[in-house]
């Protein structure tokens, strides 16, 4: 097969010219595009022809016609040209361009299977067992006392702990619910604590601290949502104390080992198993009183824990199971429990989307999503459940082209074909904040934020750049101006159905 290849064309003609000695059914990768507009292209010899696959979008393959200057596809919807430049454009006549560099592997087999490309190592992959689902499964878990009017049962669950000297833990807003505990528990509550807010401040958590030693406590129960959760947590990092909680919202965080810290303007986060409710009440009378609003956004909150749940480094199949339960579960009762908020049966399915949610969150790793989230409302003092809310279809719309699986289960469970603009649709029909812009966010930190949330190295199953962030993050400020990046996904998804 000859290349007729100009010696001085250093990107595309590069890539064609190393292409040259790749044996037959082997490929390398290639980047087309920089920052949001990038994409990677997998180009594989295949006897006498050249095959393209894009793993930004996996589930289709293009033929390419190879030209002394350019890859070029028979319908003329991607062409990569030796002159630094790449266009692919979809169905309804988006396109994406930008500069064209190779970034070429080592070169290794390429088999292909029903449009996808899956990279091997060796010859024989049934051998390695690569072809097999493959994964490590160690789920810990709360006791879970769930169902209307369980709050009567805390005194017999302080008893199976061997607790006798508490506090309680609450916002200053929930401190009636604080007390309405303290009498069901009798002398047992030596104190109440009400200061909890969100993030988590260092302050807060040395003030509690300091609290529990001086009233030489031996646990705790924080009853309110991941504030009142998270303080408890913070007490428990410091002190191994053991305490059991009572959500009032769809936050999720009392099925995690995850803690967060507000420093200076930074949040850190963590895992650490000793930090988990022993015990999870779920009453879902104590969610009758949580206004339309707050419920939507706290249940959106608890939605993208599954979300990104499916898409986790160490996902397995009985978390992602959960996951679309709990995606499902959610977006079939927050519609109805901002119509009839009284609804004890709606509010308890709003309840148990949460619970697995937060049991997803908590068996499963971080990703963009979270990263972000806690970085904006770290540093800006968003409020948590909201930027949670506008944050999720945006990380959705940019993982999603690298993550079919996910996309899939979530589309399912959402009963639509874009999940990425499903869960924006979803946040449309609860009435609540799209926009970063509407929680007060300005502009101008947008930078800081991009760089803040690529400062560390974490996993993603899409790879990110400070550039990339920031253009997400440009979608996410405004609305409509947002549209494009939850589109791509849509687009995407046409493009393969054409194929």
């Amino acid at each position: 097969m000859e290349w007729q290849i100009q010696r001085n064309a250093p990107a595309l003609g590069t890539a064609l010219c190393q292409l040259h000695d790749i044996p037959d059914g082997q490929g390398k990768e290639f980047v087309f595009g920089s920052g949001d507009h990038a994409f990677r292209m997998f180009v594989v010899r295949r006897g006498a022809e050249v095959w393209g696959y894009l793993n930004r979008c996996p589930h289709f393959s293009i033929p390419i016609n190879v030209q002394p200057d350019r890859f070029v596809t028979s319908d003329h919807s991607l062409i990569m040209c030796a002159n630094h430049t790449a266009m692919f454009r979809y169905d309804d006549g988006y396109c994406i361009d930008g500069p064209c560099r190779a970034a070429s592997l080592d070169p290794v087999p390429v088999s292909q299977h029903n449009g996808m490309i899956q990279i091997r190592s060796g010859s024989d992959p049934h051998q390695r067992g690569e072809t097999v689902m493959k994964f490590t499964c160690e789920m810990l878990t709360s006791r879970v006392v769930f169902g209307a009017g369980s709050l009567d049962q805390l005194p017999d669950e302080l008893d199976r702990l061997g607790l006798s000297r508490v506090v309680i833990l609450s916002t200053p807003e929930q401190q009636d619910q604080a007390q309405r505990v303290a009498g069901l528990i009798g002398s047992r509550a030596v104190t109440i604590f009400d200061q909890a807010v969100m993030h988590v401040p260092v302050e807060t958590q040395n003030a509690a601290i300091q609290v529990v030693k001086d009233a030489d406590i031996d646990g705790g129960v924080a009853i309110g949502g991941g504030s009142t959760t998270g303080l408890g947590k913070a007490i428990a990092l410091e002190l191994d104390s053991p305490f059991i909680a009572i959500p009032t919202t769809y936050a999720g965080s009392e099925m995690t080992p995850i803690w967060g810290l507000t420093a200076e303007g930074v949040k850190q986060t963590g895992r650490n198993e000793r930090i988990r409710p022993r015990t999870v009440i779920y009453d879902p009378t104590l969610t009758l009183s949580l206004p339309t609003q707050l419920s939507g956004t706290s249940g959106m909150n608890a939605s993208a824990h599954s979300v990104e749940g499916l898409y986790a480094e160490d996902a397995k199949p009985i978390a992602s199971l959960i996951a679309e339960e709990s995606i499902r579960a959610l977006a079939n009762s927050l519609p109805q429990l901002s119509q009839t908020p009284q609804d004890i049966d709606v509010r308890a399915q709003a309840l148990y989307g949460a619970w697995l949610a937060g049991v997803t969150l908590g068996s499963v790793g971080m990703a963009l999503h979270r990263k972000l989230c806690h970085t904006l409302g770290g540093t800006f003092n968003l409020p948590h459940a909201e930027t949670h809310t506008i944050v999720l279809p945006h990380a959705a719309a940019f993982n999603f082209p690298a993550a079919a699986d996910a996309r899939t289960r979530v589309a399912r469970a959402l009963g639509t074909e874009n999940a990425a603009q499903g869960l924006y649709d979803l946040a449309v029909t609860l009435k609540i904040p799209v926009a970063l812009k509407d929680l007060g966010l300005q502009e101008a930190d947008l930078d800081r934020a991009a760089q803040l949330a690529t400062q560390n190295p974490y996993y993603n199953p899409r790879p990110f750049t400070q550039e990339s962030i920031r253009t997400l993050l440009d979608n996410a400020f405004p609305w409509p101006a947002a549209a494009r990046s939850i589109k791509i996904c849509k687009r995407m998804r046409a493009t393969r159905r054409t194929q």
